[in-house]
């Protein structure tokens, strides 16, 4: 049974590639890339990681599968980072931050605040390392490709 958050979270994606203006091709691989980033993300909660290791793991999913769309469908993998990624922004936590600060609590607006950079931290370095690694897999493999091609130019 399909989660109502990870139904939410797709109907929001879905909202922000109409909004945003999408290319008509790209949006359902942008629902797909975050359908499996939100399920990813409530998995790792409910096996007991925290929820910046959640999102970090759900980050992960939206860079490769960002990644795989965007040679296959022969477009920008920010086309679908972007709408992909966007239900595993702390978008409540940095309101709760400013909020706890606004009045007056700053215990909790300085440990709302780590919180809501850890879990944004984790998103930069989920898609960084993903992206490097799959550049890294490419270039590796197109040397293999061409190296009896080369070896025979010898």
């Amino acid at each position: 049974m399909i989660s109502l958050n990870i139904l939410w979270a797709v109907l929001g994606t879905l909202g922000f590639c109409i909004i945003f203006h999408v290319p008509a091709k790209c949006i359902f691989p942008a629902a797909v890339t975050s359908f499996f980033a939100w399920t990813l993300y409530e998995t790792a909660i409910a096996n007991g990681l925290s929820p910046v290791m959640a999102t970090f793991f759900g980050s992960c999913a939206v860079a490769l599968l960002s990644d795989i769309f965007a040679r296959v469908i022969k477009e920008a993998a920010t086309v679908f980072i972007i709408p992909g990624i966007l239900p595993l922004v702390p978008g409540s936590g940095i309101y709760y931050t400013l909020y706890y600060f606004i009045n007056g609590s700053t215990e909790f607006a300085i440990e709302n605040g780590s919180q809501t950079l850890m879990t944004a931290g984790a998103i930069s370095v989920a898609l960084i390392s993903v992206s490097a690694g799959i550049r890294s897999f490419v270039t590796i493999k197109g040397s293999i490709r061409s190296l009896p091609e080369k070896l025979k130019n010898r």
